[in-house]
């Protein structure tokens, strides 16, 4: 069953619910992890977009009722996503969704003709982001230890009959608000550890005692205390043992003004703009790696896997990218897409430049892909 839900929670766009009769006779007749999974259900894109059906979500949701070796005592549970006709005609292989899921008891009543009880149980999950991968194992999303078992038969009564009702919520993505640089302001984005935001303070010169120059001309100034406070790197670089300690314009060659622009107003905000060009978000993602910014680094990847299509142009830039900073999403993105794709990648530049990488082992990954097919890690 499926509902629409505005009027609980302006934020909650559709939830599906899996009624599971008498949990007792599956928990009795199942083995240690043996799963059982729902029928296929849909949630919608988005309820603000006029999307057909066939761009609806595929998902199915599975309970394992003893768990696992390590989780006897707990009933785990798994979100499962399917690659829709949709997302397979324009290369999608990941997608990344806010959603929920809660579980409630019905168990009859003691007293006879009174209608069962309904009881909300504990869970170990509450609202989550995340990107499921179709192809790797973060196709799925769950937790072995979901629930425990003393929450779904009190007294632990495991004869007594029990009906589960389990409901899945997909939050529609806000809509970002635009402010300046097209910054999205969806506070779900924002990192806590940059809070609170400093924006008005951004590249302001009553407030800076630093500025950076770039290779172009421009100039970004910036707060000593502010950067110190919020990174590790721009402590070491202030502290003293550096030579740019006591240098108030710090010279920044080979970044772009634009990337560099980015990276600093994200320790400023803990916000990054939405829609960037491919080859900034790249960019973006190398500095941010270098600088240990790993939130940043995280988001700058989601937003590449999520909004730009891998193709026989920029394949080699996920698979290289990958290989450099140990990004297994990106690095396995390039190889199934090459493995997929062979005839349309052998001869291509991309080709020339992974093969001239100089580093034996990357090319040996790539080929014994190509030999035994992709599989994922």
């Amino acid at each position: 069953m499926t509902t629409k839900n505005n009027a609980e929670n302006v934020e909650k766009m559709y939830t599906f619910t899996w009624n599971i009769r008498d949990f007792q006779d599956l928990f009795k007749r199942m083995k240690e992890t043996d799963d059982h999974f729902s029928e296929r259900f849909y949630s919608p894109v988005s309820l603000s977009s006029s999307s057909g059906l066939e761009q609806r979500h595929v998902w199915r949701f599975s309970v394992r009722p003893r768990g696992g070796k390590n989780s006897k005592e707990h009933m785990s549970a798994f979100l499962w996503s399917y690659q829709s006709d949709y997302e397979r005609e324009k290369g999608l292989d990941s997608r990344k969704i806010k959603y929920s899921v809660d579980v409630y008891r019905s168990a009859p009543s003691d007293s006879p003709g009174s209608t069962p009880s309904l009881v909300k149980l504990k869970t170990k999950r509450g609202v989550e982001i995340n990107i499921f991968n179709f192809f790797t194992h973060e196709s799925a999303w769950g937790s072995s230890e979901f629930c425990a078992l003393s929450e779904i038969f009190p007294n632990n009564e495991r004869n007594r009959k029990v009906d589960l009702v389990i409901n899945i919520n997909f939050f529609e993505s806000a809509q970002p608000n635009v402010i300046n640089d097209g910054l999205s302001v969806n506070d779900s984005v924002i990192c806590k550890r940059y809070t609170p935001s400093l924006d008005k303070y951004f590249d302001n010169e009553a407030y800076s005692d630093v500025e950076f120059s770039f290779d172009c001309g421009l100039k970004l100034k910036a707060s000593r205390v502010v950067l110190a406070s919020r990174s590790s790197y721009f402590e070491s670089m202030f502290e003293g043992s550096w030579k740019e300690t006591k240098l108030f314009t710090i010279p920044i060659e080979g970044v772009k003004y634009e990337c560099f622009k980015l990276l600093i107003r994200f320790i400023y905000t803990g916000r990054l703009a939405d829609g960037l060009d491919f080859d900034i978000l790249m960019n973006l993602y190398v500095e941010a790696e270098i600088r240990n910014l790993e939130e940043l680094r995280d988001l700058v990847s989601s937003q590449i896997v999520c909004h730009h299509r891998i193709t026989s142009e920029n394949w080699e830039q996920y698979l290289i990218l990958g290989w450099k900073t140990n990004n297994r999403v990106l690095k396995e993105m390039g190889l199934k897409y090459a493995c997929d794709n062979w005839d349309a990648v052998k001869d291509t530049i991309g080709m020339q430049r992974v093969l001239s990488c100089g580093v034996t082992t990357w090319v040996e990954e790539l080929m014994l892909t190509k030999l035994f097919g992709y599989k994922s890690n």
